[in-house]
């Protein structure tokens, strides 16, 4: 697989990372250390870093895929894609489409809708919401909606499709995500003793909900239970 993207990365300018004087010393080492093809050792001096920004994790994820750990790769892409602009997106989207494929591992799709909600500022989100609310509400006080149909059905959706925006930004940035480092059961309950429900592929994206000793519930499409912590590569 031909990482698109990697090597812009290593060029940018680290005043993308925010980072303290320390920290770009390390980043510029873990460069070097990368462009020579010591990927562990480069592996450790970004992880060494305090402040990790989006540039950071993209590296790491370059790191691990060249290592052959691959749901580690996928995580840390993952990660990165929570900071990065909206021009880079479509990159990270690709190098995770192309590990996927290359590796012959299943993940679910996600919607149209999360993924607008990735790449959207969820305030912006919501103001969007209450003015299209506001207008809808406007229409049906004034009754225009009955001379205006059109536009206040335009109006209906635009409102309904802001709330659902809405409740997927929210739920992107409170809950935690977690990818599985191999094909895992799932149980009803906290101990391989309780029964098992199902399983979960490899390099499949999940929410985490509950911890409780070594284990973690998570969320998966339909599915809701248990796997060991050691199991997952947390986002």
């Amino acid at each position: 697989m031909k990482l698109t993207y990697s090597y812009l990365i290593l060029a940018c300018n680290f005043t993308v990372c925010n980072a303290a004087l320390n920290d770009q010393e390390l980043f510029l080492q873990a460069n070097n250390l990368y462009k020579k093809m010591e990927y562990q050792q480069a592996r450790q001096q970004y992880n060494h870093m305090a402040d990790k920004g989006y540039a950071v994790w993209v590296n790491l994820g370059n790191c691990a895929y060249h290592l052959g750990e691959y749901p580690q790769a996928y995580a840390c892409w993952l990660r990165a894609q929570n900071d990065a602009p909206f021009s880079i997106q479509s990159t990270i989207e690709k190098n995770c489409h192309m590990l996927t494929q290359e590796h012959d591992e299943k993940l679910v799709s996600q919607s149209l809708c999360h993924q607008i909600a990735v790449r959207t500022y969820p305030l912006l989100v919501q103001l969007c919401a209450a003015l299209f609310w506001i207008l809808f509400w406007w229409f049906i006080v004034s009754g225009r909606w009955k001379k205006q149909v059109l536009i206040f059905g335009i109006i209906g959706m635009l409102a309904l499709a802001c709330g659902i925006l809405t409740l997927i930004c929210y739920e992107i940035n409170s809950n935690k995500y977690a990818v599985t480092s191999a094909k895992v059961m799932v149980y009803s309950g906290p101990n391989e003793q309780y029964h098992a429900i199902g399983e979960v592929n490899q390099m499949c994206k999940v929410c985490l909900q509950e911890a409780h000793e070594n284990w973690y519930k998570i969320r998966f499409g339909s599915t809701v239970g248990w796997i060991l912590n050691c199991d997952i590569v947390c986002v």
